[in-house]
Formats: structure tokens, sequence, C-alpha cells
């Protein structure tokens, strides 16, 4: 039976709003990692199960995350941010795909400090476990989802 991913993101430190992410990873399936917006039109409002984080330390598209199925890993690709994205204090070269593994120490962005304000990078604890896959087919009735 084909598996997926369930990521989580604990933060670190205390200026992230959501303090603890669950995203789900289907395989092969490529998940954003980025700067959240205030505009309700762009749909990237940081939420429990998402990447969108509220932070300027962060770049809008700022890395990517991805479940392998043929070997059960996770990896983290940067995607070209403008701070960096770190795994265990090193900085990974961008568009250079990484493995996590659990435990590891995922920093996103650097401090930056903007007049008296410092904004610091946003640090979380790796973690992921392997679930049984499941895909969702939108349904004709409003509010509800078949699994396959």
């Amino acid at each position: 039976m084909e598996s997926q991913a369930k990521v989580f993101l604990r933060a670190l430190n205390g200026n992230i709003n959501i303090s603890e992410r669950a995203i789900v990873l289907s395989p092969e399936n490529i998940i954003r990692i980025g700067r959240a917006s205030k505009s309700p039109n762009k749909n990237l409002t940081a939420a429990v199960d998402n990447a969108w984080f509220d932070s300027p330390v962060m770049s809008r598209e700022h890395a990517e995350l991805q479940f392998h199925s043929q070997n059960s890993t996770v990896t983290i690709r940067d995607i070209g941010s403008m701070h960096g994205t770190f795994v265990n204090s090193t900085r990974l070269l961008p568009h250079v795909t990484n493995n996590l593994s659990n435990g590891d120490t995922l920093v996103l962005g650097i401090e930056v400090k903007r007049g008296s304000e410092i904004f610091p990078a946003c640090s979380f604890i790796f973690n992921y476990e392997l679930i049984p896959y499941t895909s969702t087919i939108p349904s004709t009735s409003e509010g509800h989802t078949l699994k396959q």
C-alpha cells in the first residue's frame, strides 16, 4: 500500500502565531513554504495544516517540501529565498534538494532589523511519520468530500 507523510513543524521561537503545524504530503506532491499574505484573495493565510507563516524574514516563495514514496523520505529545497534556509545550522544551497530527518532543526530566514524593530528567524523542529495514502475527490455536495 502506498503511503504519504505527515510532517510536523514545532516552533522553537515564540513569535510564530501557530506553534505547531501538521502538513500531509502526498507522494511526489510539492508543498510550498513561504510568507503568508494579509490579503484573503491570495489564499495564502497561515493555518495549522499549511506552510504559510506570518513572518517578514521569509520570502513569499521560500522553500519546498516533498515526500518521495519510493524511499519514504522527505526533502526540502530552498527556491531562491532572500534570507536562506538552514538545516541543523547549515545554509542550504538554492535549488538543491536536501533530505530531512526526524529531529532536524529547520530555520527559515535570518534575524532582520528594521529601524528599532527586530524580527527573528523562524526556527522549527522537523518530524514526520508515514501514514496510509488516501486521496480525496471533491463531491458535488457542498461541504463534503469523498475518499477513494
